[in-house]
């Protein structure tokens, strides 16, 4: 979160920017943390930039805490990874957190 702090933005605003989660897709009121208790593979790889929301689609962005961006485009470039076949089988534990 310090990272976020550092760009002068939200850790919801840094979520959206680093991961291109738009809008209308979520309001990044929550961070889920899990820890495995046996290894995954995952597969890896960049995104591109998108639009920060749908045309036509309401926002849930929680306009009290999270104050808009300031471009109408999430970049791209970053690195995300996916989990295939993963289940709460495979979590020892969890952890939720309300971001700020």
């Amino acid at each position: 979160m310090l990272i976020a702090k550092q760009n002068g933005v939200s850790m919801r605003e840094w979520g959206r920017l680093t991961s291109v989660i738009k809008e209308n897709w979520s309001s990044l009121e929550y961070l889920l943390e899990i820890t495995l208790k046996v290894p995954v593979y995952a597969w890896f790889g960049g995104f591109k930039g998108m639009s920060r929301i749908d045309n036509g689609m309401t926002s849930r962005r929680n306009i009290t805490l999270e104050q808009k961006g300031r471009s109408s485009m999430l970049p791209g470039g970053a690195t995300q990874f996916y989990i295939p076949n993963l289940t709460v089988g495979h979590i020892s534990s969890h952890q939720f957190s309300i971001l700020k």
